[in-house]
């Protein structure tokens, strides 16, 4: 046998094989240049998991919490039942003010036109039962507002089922769990929620007196100009880092800033929110939001669109950039 063939069929053998290695290795690592020309490794998520946590669970969920969610949910699903309603029956179904939305019209439309068309199948309708003191019991809507809507229009029948929940907490604990992997308003979400952030940016949204009051969008009806969302609000705690004791005062001198004036989008863009904590955090002692002329400063400063990263920038630097800017600005305003 040739023994330059053989050592050349070695030799292609193992470029292969290191070639595979490393394929298999920036599946779940890659470098990245920095200064001092070193190669920094970054491991990258793989499973869905992975990324998942990555996005922002940050692993805080633990398995028993999950295992007590299933059971639970499990446990109501037995003892539910389903039966068929007439689009006369759904009609009398009554929506729950405590945490449902408001009927989206578009949607409906949408809905009702392809259920008259002959397509499109839906998934049933969760209601809860409440009983009522003299005996009798009233069916509340957890999912499927719009859809029964639709059918009721179209006058067809669907497909019902009836969960015993025990309590309001527990309908609006089975309705965010569904509503949390959907494309739906994340504000009315926040809306209803029990958590410390949630519960505070209602109660301030809600404060006589205080600048922010009806100025928070919390995602039950059509959004006004005025209006910021309840998430972008959230997200000054959760993800920005803002203190929950800080909130009061801190949305005291952003609306302080804009008054009864219209917010546009480029004030309440990740980057800019991002930058406006770290420059409030900065100059706390200074920022008076019963100061008129610091506050119509503050309003000219933070409606420089032109001077900020574009809308879709909602990176860390972009938050930085905001922050030196809105720091300059500042200074240089006091200083004039």
């Amino acid at each position: 046998m040739n023994t330059t063939k053989t050592q050349s069929a070695i030799n292609e053998t193992q470029n292969k094989e290191n070639t595979m290695i490393n394929k298999d290795k920036s599946s779940t690592t890659k470098q990245t240049q920095t200064k001092g020309n070193k190669m920094k490794k970054t491991k990258i998520p793989k499973t869905i998991r992975e990324v998942a946590i990555a996005k922002g669970t940050k692993g805080e969920i633990k398995p028993e919490t999950i295992q007590t969610s299933v059971t639970q949910y499990n446990a109501r699903l037995a003892a539910s039942s389903m039966r068929m309603m007439s689009p006369q029956e759904l009609a009398t179904l009554k929506v729950a003010d405590e945490y449902q939305r408001e009927e989206k019209k578009n949607h409906i439309v949408r809905l009702t036109k392809v259920l008259l068309e002959g397509g499109e199948f839906l998934p049933p309708i969760v209601v809860a039962v409440r009983k009522n003191e003299d005996g009798t019991s009233d069916r509340y809507i957890v999912d499927g507002q719009q859809r029964r809507r639709a059918l009721v229009e179209a006058n067809l029948p669907q497909y019902v089922i009836e969960v015993p929940f025990d309590s309001l907490g527990e309908e609006k604990t089975h309705f965010l769990g569904i509503q949390r992997g959907m494309t739906v308003n994340t504000s009315h979400i926040i809306a209803v929620s029990d958590g410390k952030v949630a519960k505070e940016i209602r109660r301030l949204a809600k404060l006589e007196g205080h600048p922010a009051k009806d100025r928070i969008f919390l995602g039950k009806e059509r959004r006004l100009k005025t209006q910021i969302p309840a998430k972008s609000v959230e997200n000054l705690v959760n993800r920005f880092e803002l203190p929950l004791d800080k909130l009061d005062r801190c949305l005291r001198v952003l609306f302080g800033a804009f008054e009864e004036r219209n917010i546009d989008a480029s004030a309440v863009t990740s980057a800019m929110l991002r930058g406006f904590v770290g420059f409030y955090k900065a100059f706390e002692k200074e920022l008076d939001p019963n100061d008129e002329a610091q506050m119509t400063s503050l309003y000219g400063i933070l409606t420089a669109a032109q001077k900020f990263p574009r809308k879709g920038d909602n990176s860390t630097a972009g938050g930085k950039s905001c922050q030196t800017i809105l720091t300059n600005e500042f200074k240089r305003c006091k200083a004039a």
